[in-house]
């Protein structure tokens, strides 16, 4: 199995990123953060990979980070989530705002991502919430429960789902948060 590459970058392309190793050249399906901040062509680059065969052939998947790349791993697990819809999770809920998301059940925010329908929102909160600990290299933040709704404005005042999760989870919460002070602080943060 592969574990990982590190080589020089060749190309990007849509959803995927072409690895130059030891004069083999690896086509590697990333997150789209990875490949928009994977630098010029010829720089060197480090990946966390996993490897899958599906129909006689093989597919390696990239992730900048292990928590990435072991929050993918969980999220093929669930009933229904292929390799293609974990990747439109991770790129659309990066990181701890996936986490913070399926931690506090918030299906609203998994359905944004391309291919997740209400039914499988609902699947991937069931089967991953006890998981968490193992997803995440750190503490799940206190997600208060008027974070999803936190979203839901920001993305009404015209910002992505991806923006208004990102600014929402990088917000030490407490439970007894009021709306207003979250909103005031995601809208400095998105500034």
């Amino acid at each position: 199995m592969i574990v990982g590459v590190k080589g020089r970058l060749e190309a990007t392309g849509g959803g995927h990123l072409d690895l130059s190793v030891g004069g083999v050249v690896f086509r590697v399906l990333a997150p789209a953060s990875v490949v928009e901040s994977a630098g010029p062509v010829g720089q060197e680059m480090q990946l966390h990979t996993h490897l899958m065969v599906q129909n006689e052939q093989p597919f390696l998947y990239g992730f900048a980070t292990s928590a990435d790349l072991s929050l993918f791993q969980m999220l093929i697990t669930v009933s229904g989530i292929g390799p293609r819809t974990a990747l439109a999770l991770i790129s659309s809920l990066p990181g701890q705002a996936l986490v913070n998301a399926i931690a506090s059940g918030d299906e609203a925010s998994l359905s944004s991502a391309s291919g997740v329908g209400k039914r499988s929102a609902a699947r991937i909160v069931v089967e991953l919430q006890s998981k968490l600990g193992q997803i995440s290299q750190q503490p799940v933040s206190v997600v208060a429960s008027n974070g999803p709704a936190a979203i839901s404005a920001l993305t009404a005042l015209g910002y992505t789902a991806r923006e208004a999760s990102q600014a929402v989870a990088s917000i030490e919460q407490s439970q007894d948060m009021p709306m207003e002070e979250l909103l005031r602080i995601a809208l400095q943060r998105l500034a």
